[in-house]
């Protein structure tokens, strides 16, 4: 007895043609190649030369089968199949497939075409039994010719086949069935087996069937048509999809010149099937956007007249189970001469000197009304120390001017202060005027002066002067003294009604600390002429304030560049805001921007060409030529680091890349320590920095510092060169590791920022410069209940923090050159560990899975569809271009598996709403697993952490057992090579 085993082989994919199809002449082609019989000893016989296969016309038609039986013992391999006379596919056979029954036989079955129409078709197949894939060495008994006959029987014939049918709920549809009878029948009759499925209009060879749905989903049901002795089912599927909620606009471009307002109708073309009572709308909350005239039809928005810019929003309007967004944006074009905000000449203030009983003239403000909108509303508040009020009045001059006046009536001698505050339309800011009034013989009180040594002042001497005002004295001699060294006084005296001129010297500010105040004192008496020798007016102080304000450079974002790439690069400091051109006092190491721009009242936006490896000085000049802080920016040529992996067990928070230094640093909470791997050429050297209770880690974008937070509430500055702790402060407060595994986030204001508190609900800064603490306020509140993460771009720009503080969105973000707190959008959901990131300067986000641009809208998700592998971590490249997924496989738990984690690599370049899923460009494979093996319950085991390199060469995997640096290859292996194998269609099957 021959013995036939399993499991079967089968031939490759080259025997095969369509699935309605033989085999091709590859295949054998009826035994035509045969190089002889095989084996004399083995053979097989079949029950049956013919096979007869009889069914209805459009019915599933039965199947021929042959029974084979194997005699013998085979010298080799046997492969069983099927072909064609000719080699080319029969048009009557769908395909054949053989069964391996047991150990010495099979089952050969015939599979018919069962589309052919009323008729009788007959034919001839060839039954193989060969010794190899080609049929070239047949055993006895092959070929064997199978001879067939195919009657198929006139039966009903409906048009279309299967009826489908589309409408939304509560909506009918119907349509037309035609069809042909048999020859022997001549009527039909025809019964819905569904409620919903009705039949009518019923003609000779037509009828039409109509459903009606009370409910979003998809209804099959059966018509039973009978036309004599013959039956058949018609299969009708009714699709009802929900109806979903639908704007007539996908977004709101509004515009018009400053001055003038703007409004546009939005129609709501349909609602949501779960929403059909109406819709909602979630406003901006934003003064300079209103949304009115609501009705069922929809509504309409409109903006305040405003000054140029761009200016966005975003309307959520909800019906349902289903939320809308609709962005908004007003752009407004300048008007002729430029924007003109809130101003007044007299900003420095107005000092009066009233004479008991009189009235002061008036006194115009020098009022420059908003360009967007000239409405301006004026109040008074009195802060005197004196009980008195309404001795101020202002009125509007014929010209648009306010004018101020002061009244003295029924006032006893004394000074009296008091506040204008001018209101313009939004968004302009309310402007302060100080106004001191001096009542009865004396001498008025002088305003606090401030001189502000700025980049622009120039000379060698800073001069002003102090008014002289009295009241009632219409001549007289004053004298000022001083004792303040860097304050001068040329004239140390002079005639009432001329002021007292004063000079500080460029040389003293020198010594000065910058952008604090040094005040000093100027005293001034007043003798009138006719007064007696020694009866002076009492005398009044004036208080000078002396700030130096020259622009310097604090921070950079970021501190180190690419060399040959173009960039852009965020320069941080104080005093921008008093430059008229602060493009001609930057200077970059001798190198020449393409372009400099105000991102903020603090910092520049600065477009660099593309630069040679070096260090490049970045600081402010001055007219005056007294040297500023700089900052270093570092040009770095693209790193390569060798592969490497290093034992690290215990739990990775954050794993950080120092390209100033080639290291690597990894905080690990469960052996509370930072590790650092030190890269110098081929080699890598590795230490480790006890830190009990250690919580995570950050770095400053120059690389001076590594932060690390503790438990204890403690922050400490390492040396990241001599790793050693070199300042300890106490923050107060217990902070919060976060969850990214990219660390402590340093923005370009010089802050790192995390979470704090026992909720993690309070969000911090740490100011490098200043070494403060502070919380973080985005508007009212400071409190951000369960906060877990926080995410900053490279160049320390764009920040987005994750809270579930029960807001409008679980996400705020900002960009710190206009630090404003946004809610992002609603459904773009919470920072998702660790599948989230951030590039280099936020045009690209990456949250819970999903990749988003600077405005939130998506470009794609990131999601690993080959089977078996699943998303354990990811980071987004420096240019924001590729995603990097790190990727478990199914078998990670299983010690003995022999399958390697990957890395997915995916094309985050594309437009907004390219693609739903972000396409894969292909992967690489890692050497080992940076993970522990075991389905632990507190899933550490599939939870790596992976951070990239400045130049994206190289990624940096932190697991529960290893530390790997992978470099990226190249070239990726294709995309198909990931996907899990694909079983092929068998048609001969290998005994063994």
């Amino acid at each position: 007895m021959v013995s036939l085993r399993a499991p079967v082989r089968r031939l490759a994919n080259c025997c095969l043609v369509a699935a309605a199809m033989l085999l091709s002449s590859a295949c054998g082609g009826g035994g035509g190649a045969d190089d002889g019989v095989t084996s004399a000893t083995f053979g097989v016989t079949y029950d049956r030369d013919n096979v007869s296969i009889e069914f209805e016309a459009g019915q599933v038609a039965p199947e021929g089968v042959v029974q084979a039986t194997a005699h013998g013992s085979p010298s080799g391999s046997v492969y069983l199949g099927a072909d064609t006379p000719s080699g080319k596919p029969d048009s009557n056979i769908d395909h054949v497939q053989v069964d391996v029954q047991g150990t010495t036989g099979a089952r050969v079955r015939v599979i018919v075409n069962s589309q052919l129409p009323a008729g009788t078709y007959t034919g001839t197949l060839v039954l193989l039994v060969c010794a190899d894939p080609t049929c070239k060495r047949h055993y006895a008994g092959s070929p064997a010719n199978l001879s067939y006959t195919i009657t198929v029987r006139p039966n009903i014939v409906f048009s279309p086949d299967t009826l489908v049918l589309q409408s939304f709920v509560g909506e009918p549809v119907s349509a037309t069935v035609h069809l042909t009878l048999p020859p022997d029948a001549t009527s039909f009759a025809a019964s819905s087996l569904a409620g919903w499925a009705t039949i009518d209009q019923l003609t000779a060879d037509s009828f039409r069937v109509t459903a009606l749905a009370s409910s979003a989903s998809t209804f099959t049901a059966g018509i039973r048509v009978t036309a004599g002795s013959h039956s058949r089912m018609l299969t009708v599927r009714h699709e009802v999809p929900a109806r979903q909620l639908v704007l007539d606009s996908a977004a709101l471009a509004l515009s018009a010149p400053s001055g003038q307002a703007a409004n546009a109708r939005v129609r709501v073309l349909s609602l949501n099937e779960y929403g059909q009572d109406g819709f909602k709308l979630g406003p901006p909350n934003l003064p300079w956007l209103t949304v009115s005239d609501t009705d069922a039809t929809g509504f309409t928005v409109s903006t305040l007249s405003l000054p140029s810019g761009t200016y966005k929003a975003v309307i959520h309007v909800s019906s349902g189970t289903q939320t809308v967004d609709l962005p908004v944006t007003f752009t407004v074009s300048a008007p002729s001469g430029g924007d003109r905000m809130l101003d007044v000449a007299a900003k420095t203030g107005l000092t009066l000197a009233v004479a008991e009983g009189t009235s002061a003239t008036p006194q115009p403000l020098g009022l420059q009304r908003p360009s967007w909108n000239p409405d301006v509303t004026a109040s008074i508040s009195y802060n005197s120390g004196l009980a008195a009020t309404d001795w101020l009045t202002l009125t509007t001059g014929s010209d648009g001017d306010l004018l101020a006046q002061a009244s003295a009536l029924r006032l006893a001698p004394g000074v009296y202060l008091a506040t204008i505050t001018l209101t313009g339309a939004y968004p302009g800011k309310p402007v302060k005027v100080p106004v001191s009034m001096t009542v009865g013989r004396g001498l008025a009180v002088p305003l606090p002066q401030s001189v502000v040594l700025d980049s622009d002042s120039t000379g060698s001497v800073l001069s002003g002067s102090i008014p002289v005002v009295t009241n009632g004295v219409a001549s007289g001699t004053w004298t000022a003294t001083t004792v303040s060294p860097w304050v001068h006084l040329p004239q140390p005296s002079g005639p009432v009604g001329t002021s007292v001129p004063f000079e500080v010297k460029v040389a003293d500010l020198r010594a000065l600390p910058p952008y604090s105040d040094a005040i000093s004192t100027v005293k001034i008496k007043v003798h009138a002429s006719d007064a007696p020798v020694g009866q002076d007016l009492t005398p009044a102080d004036a208080k000078l304030t002396l700030r130096r304000e020259l622009a310097e450079v604090l921070t950079l974002g970021p501190a180190l560049l690419l060399s040959g790439q173009p960039a852009t690069l965020i320069v941080s400091g104080r005093g921008f805001d008093r430059l008229a051109d602060p493009a001609s006092h930057l200077s970059i190491g001798g190198v020449t921007p393409v372009d400099v721009e105000r991102a903020g009242a603090a910092s520049l936006k600065v477009t660099l060409p593309a630069l040679a490896a070096g260090n490049f000085q970045v600081s402010m000049s001055n007219a005056l030529g007294i040297a500023t802080q700089p900052a270093t920016l570092r040009v770095i040529d693209p790193q390569a680091y060798p592969a490497a992996s290093f034992p690290a067990d215990g739990t990775p928070v954050s794993v950080l890349h120092d390209a100033w230094h080639r290291q690597v640093f990894v905080a690990n909470r469960r052996l509370s320590a930072v590790l650092r791997f030190r890269n110098q050429g081929s080699e890598w050297s590795a230490r480790t920095l006890q830190m009990p209770g250690l919580v995570d880690i950050g770095l400053s974008p120059d690389g001076q510092w590594l932060l690390a937070t503790t438990d204890s509430g403690r922050l400490y500055l390492v040396d990241p060169v001599g790793f050693s702790i070199s300042w300890t402060y106490l923050m107060g407060v217990k902070p919060v590791a976060g969850s990214t595994g990219h660390g402590i986030g340093v923005t370009n204001d010089g802050k790192a920022r995390f979470w704090a508190g026992t909720d993690g609900g309070r969000g911090m800064t740490f100011d490098l410069g200043t070494r403060v603490f502070a919380d973080v306020a985005t508007g009212s509140t400071t409190a951000f209940p369960n906060g877990s993460a926080i995410e900053v771009s490279r160049n320390g720009e764009r920040v987005v923090m994750s809270s579930n503080r029960g807001g409008p969105s679980p996400l705020l973000y900002a960009d710190i050159s206009l630090p404003e707190w946004h809610d992002a959008p609603a459904n773009v959901g919470a920072l998702d560990a660790p599948l989230n990131g951030i590039d280099e300067t936020g045009s690209r986000m990456m949250v819970a899975g999903k990749v988003y641009d600077a405005d939130f809208a998506l470009i794609g998700a990131v999601h690993v569809t080959a089977p078996g592998w699943s998303d354990n971590a990811a980071v987004l490249s420096p240019d924001g271009r590729r995603v990097y997924v790190v990727s478990l496989p199914s078998d990670w738990s299983d010690p003995a598996g022999t399958t390697l984690p990957r890395v997915f690599v995916f094309d985050a370049s594309g437009p907004v709403g390219a693609a739903a899923q972000l396409p894969l460009l292909g992967s690489f494979g890692l050497a080992e697993y940076p993970t522990c093996r075991t389905a632990l319950a507190d899933g550490s085991c599939v939870k790596p952490i992976v951070n990239i390199a400045a130049d994206g060469r190289t990624l940096f995997i932190a697991g529960s057992v290893k530390v790997l640096v992978v470099p990226v290859p190249a070239v990726l292996d294709p995309v198909q090579a990931s996907a899990a194998p694909r079983e092929g269609i068998a048609t001969l099957k290998r005994l063994r």
